[in-house]
């Protein structure tokens, strides 16, 4: 399951906008993701950008090196529920229907015409295994 879904955010480079906005202290993993942008992050550009050059010089995506990271930091430990979140806030909704739908059971999360949209182009996108920027 982590494989497809670095490879769905791999493709968009969603994995960055998922660490981008990433919370830091205050913020404890399980309490909903602050509204907004102006709240603390856990990871800056510059990290951001270390993750890309490890995977260029490891061939490893970045949504793993996120995953491990994010999922061994602090004492708490972030949930599959903190990445949803974080998934819809950033609008990946191909990420959030495979967590959601694929891997806890889930039905799809409803969204507005416009963005469902977007989320098809998005879709046949990836089926025809291309890269959108």
């Amino acid at each position: 399951a982590k494989s497809q879904l670095a490879h769905i955010l791999e493709v968009t480079h969603g994995w960055r906008e998922i660490m981008g906005r990433v919370p830091s202290m205050p913020w404890v993993p399980g309490e909903p993701i602050p509204e907004g942008l102006h709240y603390p992050r856990k990871y800056t550009s510059d990290d951001i950008q270390l993750v890309v050059e490890e995977c260029a010089r490891d061939r490893r995506e970045g949504f793993e090196v996120l995953v491990e990271e994010w999922g061994t930091s602090g004492r708490k430990r972030p949930t599959l529920q903190d990445l949803v979140n974080l998934l819809e806030r950033a609008k990946l909704y191909r990420a959030v229907d495979y967590l959601t739908v694929k891997v806890l059971n889930g039905e799809p999360q409803s969204r507005d015409q416009s963005e469902e949209e977007l989320f098809d182009k998005l879709e046949r996108a990836i089926q025809n295994d291309q890269r959108v920027h």
